[in-house]
């Protein structure tokens, strides 16, 4: 929410789905030895038909 992109995007009333998942582990390589290490992915969107 700290950025203006990112806040845009959730506050769109036009989206109308979300997604979200979370895995454990790092996503690179970086973090890959990171105790307590996770994965967050959120997805907004709507359904045009």
């Amino acid at each position: 929410m700290s950025t203006w992109g990112h806040r845009q995007r959730i506050l769109d009333p036009s989206m109308r789905e979300i997604g979200a998942w979370a895995q454990p582990g790092a996503a690179d390589r970086a973090g890959a030895g990171a105790s307590q290490a996770g994965t967050y992915v959120v997805t907004f969107g709507r359904c045009q038909q």
